[in-house]
């Protein structure tokens, strides 16, 4: 690209990947730097990068093909969790994920309960210890 604001490296991955990838990997490579160089600047908390169900998915149907053709895509299977469709890879401390939650309610209500059988079973083996 000649005439382009891209250095060699930025060049080559997009090249490589398109514009969007491009972005991608130079604002980690930014993030990088700008942690080194601050090294007491705080550290986020959360440490998922999330991937948009298309907005081209309406029905329930639609948005469970997009969660399962992203699975494929990252190369893991999808997982249905207290209502929730995951389609998640762990990147050594991070975490790429989709999901879709076709009724709020009931996946809250099923974390809820989940959350209380575990309390449940710490209690329990807590007695029993």
């Amino acid at each position: 690209m000649k005439g382009s604001n891209f250095t060699p490296a930025e060049e080559a991955i997009v090249q490589g990947g398109g514009a969007e990838l491009a972005r991608l990997l130079v604002g980690l490579v930014d993030l990088t730097v700008f942690y080194r160089t601050h090294p007491s600047a705080p550290l986020p908390d959360g440490r998922v990068l999330s991937i948009r169900v298309p907005d081209s998915a309406h029905t329930r149907e639609e948005r469970v093909g997009a969660v399962t053709a992203i699975a494929e895509a990252l190369g893991v299977v999808p997982q249905w969790r207290h209502g929730v469709l995951y389609a998640a890879r762990e990147f050594g401390s991070l975490l790429l994920e989709c999901h879709y939650t076709p009724d709020f309610d009931a996946a809250q209500a099923l974390r809820v309960a989940a959350k209380a059988e575990a309390e449940v079973r710490l209690e329990k083996s807590g007695a029993a210890a």
